[in-house]
């Protein structure tokens, strides 16, 4: 496993808050749309026969590929709308996005394309790359946290890991559902300790060298 992990703000405002963290490929950049870009044939065999997810990230391998992806509007409003209400429902917002096996060269990438796209500046959660989806977000899962992900067998896995999470669809309900959350969880939270063993992990990650 390989991570690498960031704090956009040198602050320790969204210390112990609850973290709500986003997936990037598929939430706020449209990966899928780039993969149909760079295949050749668009044509009724490519809806019958769709790439495979080892297919998919071959072609992802392109230098600058993760770099000049395309941002999913609803995933921007979203996450906007995330940042802008931080301190007024006492969450933090964070990103927790795979690389697959170019892990250097992809997170930086990705940071390069977070500083582009989003207010990169507001976020107080941490923004962490890991080498795996499916095998290495549920690490990060807390009875505190929220996972937005799009991927089903991600979403499974942070909730068996004891996380919260919502699939991310391109329509408002999505939005609907993660204010929905929002809401809920600082009502059940205010009142509640921070989650020390989760907050001493991070930590640890930030003091290694991965």
């Amino acid at each position: 496993m390989k991570v690498t992990h960031y704090s956009p703000v040198d602050s320790e405002k969204g210390k112990g808050r609850p973290i709500i963290y986003l997936d990037m490929d598929g939430v706020l950049a449209d990966f899928d749309r780039s993969i149909t870009e760079e295949t050749v044939a668009k044509t009724l065999w490519s809806d019958l026969y769709p790439l495979s997810k080892n297919e998919s990230w071959a072609i992802a391998n392109k230098p600058y590929f993760f770099r000049t992806l395309k941002p999913i509007p609803m995933g921007l409003l979203m996450l906007q709308w995330l940042l802008l209400n931080q301190d007024k429902y006492n969450y933090a917002v964070g990103i927790l996005s795979a690389t697959g096996d170019r892990h250097a060269d992809v997170q930086n990438q990705k940071r390069e394309w977070l500083k582009v796209h989003t207010d990169y500046h507001l976020f107080l959660g941490p923004i962490i790359f890991v080498s795996s989806g499916v095998g290495d977000k549920q690490l990060f899962a807390g009875p505190r946290n929220l996972l937005i992900d799009d991927t089903p067998a991600v979403v499974d896995s942070f909730i068996s890991a004891g996380g919260n999470s919502i699939l991310f669809r391109p329509d408002r309900w999505t939005l609907l559902d993660v204010q929905q959350y929002v809401r809920e969880l600082y009502e059940r939270t205010k009142d509640t300790t921070p989650d020390t063993e989760l907050e001493s992990y991070l930590e640890s990650i930030k003091k290694s060298v991965l």
